[in-house]
């Protein structure tokens, strides 16, 4: 962010600049942040099933399978607190993204000025909303088949 002295020096199109390579850098981490998501998961849940297999077919042999249970149930509980990390950093993300967006109105503090500019973050609820299920759903998603699998290996 540039010095008090620097700042009386920007015109409201260096603010803008500014602002916008700082919303690109927040909805770069987020699209990271979802690709590991679905790419972690996706080796969890491979893992997961695989393990449940070799369990089952322990199990039909007469083998012990209390240690494929303690594995199911770790790998289980490192996907749920992997999604709440992840959720934790989306939640930063926008938070980030609404103190841009105040940062804005502070630094150029006339409408007619910012009017010029596209708009830092869409006034439509519904289309706010839309982008934020594109990023939290998934991760609710699998908050869910996590809780869910973690109830059921343990409910028996």
């Amino acid at each position: 962010m540039p010095t008090p002295e620097q700042q009386n020096n920007l015109t409201p199109e260096k603010y803008w600049e500014m602002l916008d390579g700082k919303i690109k850098q927040e909805v770069g981490w987020i699209q990271q942040r979802m690709s590991w998501l679905a790419t972690f998961h996706g080796f969890l849940f491979a893992t997961f099933g695989l393990t449940y297999k070799i369990r089952i077919d322990a199990g039909a042999n007469g083998a012990d399978s209390a240690s494929s249970e303690l594995i199911l149930n770790v790998i289980a509980l490192v996907g749920l607190l992997t999604c709440l990390c992840i959720m934790a950093g989306l939640w930063a993300a926008s938070d980030v993204l609404k103190t841009i967006e105040k940062e804005w109105k502070r630094l150029v503090p006339c409408q007619k000025d910012r009017d010029r500019f596209p708009s830092i973050r869409t006034a439509n609820p519904k289309i706010r909303f839309v982008g934020m299920l594109s990023s939290w759903g998934p991760s609710i998603l699998f908050l869910l088949a996590w809780t869910f699998l973690l109830y059921y290996m343990n409910s028996r």
